[in-house]
C-alpha cells in the first residue's frame, strides 16, 4: 500500500534531497555533509554529482521532440518499523467454570490471531529535468506495508 503525503515546488525546498532522519547509525556518528540546496536550472551533472544517481529517470514525451525532458526519482528509506497487529479471529475450547451439577464447563471463547507488520517510510523526491536543467520538484512519502 502507497500513500502520498505532500508536494512542494523546487524553489521553495532548501535541501531537498538531504535526510537528516535517514541516516545510519555509523552516519550518525560522522559530521553532517553540507550539499547546496538544490535551486532552478541547476545543472543535471552536478545533481548527479552532489545527490547521487537517480532510482529512477523516467524520459518523458514531447510533441515536437525538441526538448530533453526526463523525471529524476529518488527514494530514500526516512523510517521502519515492526508491528503486532491482530488479522483474524479464531475460537478455541476452554475451561470457562464450572455447571451447577459440578461438571466442567467448556465454551468456544474467541482469540485474536496475531501477525507482524512491516512498515517502511520512504521519502520520495521527483525533479522535472528539461535540457539537462533543474526545472521543477516535488516531493512525498511513500508507506509500504507487508506481513509476516
Amino acid at each position: 500500500m502507497k500513500s502520498r503525503s505532500h508536494t512542494l515546488p523546487v524553489l521553495s525546498l532548501l535541501a531537498l534531497l538531504a535526510f537528516p532522519g535517514a541516516a545510519s547509525a555509523a552516519e550518525a556518528s560522522r559530521p553532517a555533509r553540507t550539499k547546496p540546496p538544490l535551486t532552478q536550472f541547476m545543472a543535471a551533472d552536478f545533481i548527479r554529482d552532489t545527490y547521487g544517481k537517480p532510482n529512477e529517470i523516467r524520459p518523458m514525451k514531447q510533441p515536437d521532440g525538441r526538448l530533453k525532458v526526463e523525471q529524476w526519482l529518488y527514494r530514500r528509506r526516512a523510517g521502519e518499523t515492526t508491528t503486532q497487529t491482530a488479522s483474524n479471529q479464531t475460537t478455541i475450547p476452554a475451561f470457562i467454570g464450572i455447571t451447577g451439577t459440578g461438571q466442567p464447563n467448556i465454551a468456544d471463547v474467541p482469540v485474536p490471531e496475531y501477525r507482524l507488520k512491516h512498515i517502511v517510510i520512504y521519502q520520495v523526491t521527483a525533479l522535472l529535468m528539461i535540457d539537462d536543467q533543474l526545472t521543477s520538484g516535488s516531493q512525498w512519502l511513500e508507506r509500504e506495508e507487508s506481513y509476516d
